[in-house]
């Protein structure tokens, strides 16, 4: 935990343990609900910084598989009187077209 979370944690304890004292018998119901709430907050707080650390290193992971994965080739495909082929990307547009709408490349 960062030190500002544990400060927090802290002046969140002290004060349900304030809150704690002034409770009557007609409140104690409403007292425990909160101390329920209270105790899963500070639950999710314990391990939010664990689980952030994990997707830290799971999206580094990833990240670091895609940068070895290498691009499929493409098949070239068929083009008819009326189209033309881009020889980046072998998309076939639409003849005098300027750009290629898959790769943007010039023709």
């Amino acid at each position: 935990m960062h030190v500002l979370q544990i400060l927090l944690v802290i002046g969140a304890v002290l004060a349900a343990l304030s809150g704690l004292g002034s409770l009557t018998v007609a409140t104690a119901g409403v007292g425990g609900v909160a101390g329920a709430c209270f105790l899963a907050i500070l639950a999710r707080l314990a391990q939010s910084s664990r689980q952030h650390d994990e997707l830290k290193v799971l999206f580094n992971n990833l990240q670091a598989q895609r940068a070895t994965e290498t691009e499929p080739a493409r098949l070239p495909q068929a083009v008819g009187d009326d189209q033309v082929a881009c020889k980046n990307c072998g998309a076939v547009a639409p003849k005098g077209s300027a750009f290629c709408t898959t790769c943007g490349a010039k023709f």
